[in-house]
C-alpha cells in the first residue's frame, strides 16, 4: 500500500493510458459535504477492510499535477478535467496491479453561500470510473460545527445553506448515477457506520451477475437435494400479484417513513422505468434502495406486518397443499424474499421454499434472466418436469423455459396488456404455448389474446389439477386382454383371412384404444378452446403433456403398430 501511494505521486501522467484493455475495477466514490467526516471515516475503514485501496481524492490530482493541488487551481478547467482523468486512470492502474478494488472520497460539486447556484466539478471519467457512490448524509448542524472546529479553513456556511446544498448534491447523484449504471446509496451517522460500511464495501467488491446467478443454483440445488423422493415435477411460481393480489414492493414504499428522503412515493417505479430497466444493476440497486429506506430491525417488523396484509389465492392454497410426495413448489420472487417466507408460513405452507431478495444479507437478487435460468437448470439438470406460473412480461422468459407455462390473470389493468402485448410476439415461437389462468373471470372481462391464443385452464378443473400431478417416470404396465372391446378388436388381428393394409389398419386401431383407455388415465387430460359447430367457443380437452409425449406401439413379433405423438 505504501509503495503505491509512492508511485501516485510521480508526475508524469503519461500511464494513464496503460492497461485500458483490462475489465473495469469495482471503483466506490464516498462523497459528501466538505466537514461531513470523510476523511475521519476513511481512516477507520482502513483498519478493518482489506480488499481496498484508499484515496483522497484531492490528494489523488495533486499526485499526478505537475506543481501539485495548488498549482492545480489555477489551471483552466480544461486542463483540470484532464488531471482529474490523470488521476482516475492512475488509481484504476493501482487497482489492476494490486488486484484491489478503490475508494474515493470526494465532491461532486461546490456552492458557496450567497451563489444562486452550485458548481458541479465532476467530469465524465468519474463516471464513467466509478462503480458504486456512497454519500454520507449527515445533519447540517453538525456538519456546521464540525466546520467551525476544523483545523482546515472554510467558507462559512449556514445551517440551511448546507441543508439546501446536501438535497441537491443527493438529487444530483442519484439521478446521474443511474444514467451511467452506478450504484448509489445513501449512509448516516450512527454507533456501527464504519460495520455498516464495511460490509457494503464487502459487499461491492466480491458481488457480480456471475456470482449472483452461482448463489440462486445453489440454492435451487439444495432444495432438491433431500432426503425425501427425488421430485419429478416442479412448480416455479413468481409471487408478487401472482399467488395474490398484492405486491410486495408497492406495499412496502406505502408503509415505510422514509420515502420522501428517496423522493418517489414508489421509487422502484422511477427505477424500472430507468434505460436499466429490469437489469440485474437495477434489482441491485433496488436493495439498496430497501437498505436505506429502513435498518434491518425496522426491515423485519415491517416485513412481518406486510405478511399478516396479504392474503394468498385460496386456489393456489389448495394447490400447494395438495403436492404429492414427487412434486415439489419453489417461489422465484423479484420481489421481497422474507415476506413471502412469512405469507407462506403464515398459511401452513413452509414446505414451499422462496428464493429472492430484498436485503444485502440476502445475497442475490432476483432478475428475469435469472428466474430463466434457474427452470432451465431444473429441466436439464435436474431433470424436472417445470410447470411455471406468472403474471408479467419480468415472467416471460421463466415462462419460455418452463414444459407448461401459466400466465395467471385476475382483472384487467395496464399489467395484463402489457403481458398481453408480450405475448403475441412470443406464442407460437419455438414451441411456446402458454394457458391462461384466471382467478376472477368475472372481472377479466375481455382480455386482448382470444382464448384460441391462450387456452382458459382453471385451478378447480379436476382434469387440470390431475395433468399437474400425474407422474412420468415409473414404468406402470396395464393390459386389457379382459375387455370386451380388446376381445373384439383381438380377433381381427388373429384371423389368418386378414393381412397386409388390412391387419395394419386393425393394428393401428388397438394402439389408439389402448391410448384412448389406458393413456388418458396415467397422465391425465388438460383442457383448451375449440370452436363449436354451432360457432361459440367451447371447452375441449386433449391428453396433458402432448408435445413432451412419444407412444411406440410394438408387436411381440418384432412388428409395429405405427407412431402415436
Amino acid at each position: 500500500m505504501e509503495h503505491f501511494n509512492e508511485e501516485l505521486h510521480d508526475p508524469n501522467p503519461s500511464v494513464s493510458q496503460e492497461h485500458g484493455h483490462h475489465k473495469q475495477p469495482v471503483i466506490v466514490g464516498l462523497y459528501g459535504l466538505p466537514g461531513a467526516g470523510k476523511t475521519y471515516l476513511l481512516d477507520g475503514l482502513k483498519r478493518s477492510v482489506t480488499d481496498f485501496l484508499f484515496f483522497d481524492g484531492s490528494r489523488a490530482i495533486g499526485a499526478v499535477t505537475p506543481g501539485g493541488l495548488e498549482a492545480f487551481h489555477t489551471l483552466s478547467e480544461a486542463e483540470k478535467i484532464n488531471y482529474r482523468g490523470c488521476a482516475m486512470e492512475r488509481i484504476k492502474h493501482g487497482c489492476h496491479d494490486f488486484g484491489k478494488s478503490a475508494i474515493i472520497s470526494g465532491h461532486s460539486m461546490l456552492w458557496a453561500e450567497g451563489e444562486k447556484t452550485y458548481q458541479l466539478i465532476c467530469t465524465q471519467a468519474d463516471f464513467d470510473s466509478y462503480t458504486h457512490i456512497v454519500y454520507l448524509e449527515v445533519p447540517a448542524g453538525v456538519i456546521a460545527e464540525h466546520r467551525r472546529n476544523d483545523s482546515r479553513s472554510r467558507p462559512a456556511a449556514s445551517v440551511p445553506h448546507l441543508a439546501q446544498w446536501q438535497e441537491a448534491e443527493k438529487t444530483y447523484l442519484r439521478h446521474v448515477c443511474r444514467l451511467h449504471n452506478i450504484l448509489f446509496t445513501t449512509v448516516t451517522p450512527h454507533r456501527f457506520l464504519r460495520e455498516q460500511l464495511s460490509a457494503l464495501l464487502e459487499d461491492f467488491h466480491r458481488h457480480t451477475e456471475d456470482l449472483n446467478t452461482k448463489l440462486a443454483e445453489v440454492q435451487i440445488d439444495k432444495m432438491l437435494d433431500t432426503d425425501s423422493e427425488t421430485p419429478e415435477t416442479v412448480l416455479v411460481l413468481d409471487a408478487d400479484e401472482t399467488l395474490s393480489p398484492y405486491d410486495s414492493g408497492a406495499l412496502f414504499w406505502r408503509l415505510t417513513p422514509r420515502t420522501s428522503v428517496i423522493g418517489d412515493r414508489y421509487p422502484l417505479k422511477e427505477l424500472f422505468r430507468s434505460h436499466l430497466q429490469y437489469s440485474y444493476t437495477a434489482f441491485r440497486q433496488a436493495t439498496l434502495l430497501y437498505e436505506e429506506a429502513m435498518n434491518g430491525n425496522d426491515y423485519e417488523r415491517c416485513c412481518q406486518q406486510m405478511a399478516t396484509m396479504i392474503r394468498m389465492y385460496p386456489e393456489f392454497i389448495e394447490l400447494l397443499k395438495s403436492l404429492k410426495t414427487h412434486m415439489r413448489a419453489i417461489v422465484l420472487t423479484c420481489g421481497l424474499r422474507r415476506v413471502w417466507e412469512l405469507v407462506l408460513e403464515t398459511e401452513e405452507l413452509s414446505a414451499v421454499q422462496v428464493i429472492g431478495g430484498g436485503r444485502l444479507s440476502d445475497r442475490l437478487v432476483m432478475t428475469p434472466t435469472l428466474k430463466a435460468s434457474l427452470v432451465k437448470r431444473l429441466r436439464c439438470v435436474h431433470n424436472a418436469y417445470v410447470w411455471a406460473f406468472g403474471n408479467s412480461p419480468v415472467d416471460l422468459e421463466m415462462l419460455k423455459e418452463a414444459n407448461k407455462a401459466i400466465v395467471v390473470g385476475v382483472r384487467q389493468t395496464s399489467r395484463s396488456t402489457t403481458m398481453d402485448d408480450a405475448l403475441r410476439g412470443s406464442i407460437g415461437q419455438e414451441g411456446f404455448e402458454p394457458y391462461r389462468l384466471l382467478l376472477c373471470p368475472g372481472d377479466y372481462p375481455q382480455p386482448l389474446l382470444s382464448v384460441l391464443q391462450l387456452p382458459l385452464v382453471s385451478l378447480t378443473d379436476e382434469s387440470f389439477l390431475n395433468s399437474i400431478s400425474a407422474r412420468c417416470d415409473r414404468l406402470n404396465v396395464f393390459h386389457a386382454t379382459n375387455h370386451n372391446g380388446a376381445k373384439v378388436m383381438m380377433t381381427a388381428m388373429r384371423d389368418l383371412t386378414i393381412s397386409g393394409p388390412a391387419l395394419r389398419k386393425y393394428h393401428q386401431q388397438a394402439g389408439w384404444y389402448l391410448t384412448m383407455r389406458f393413456y388418458t388415465e396415467m397422465v391425465g387430460i388438460e383442457p383448451y378452446s375449440i370452436t363449436h359447430v354451432q360457432g361459440h367457443q367451447t371447452d375441449g380437452h386433449r391428453t396433458a403433456h402432448e408435445k413432451a409425449t412419444l407412444i411406440v406401439a410394438l408387436m411381440r413379433g418384432g412388428g409395429t403398430n405405427g407412431l402415436w405423438r
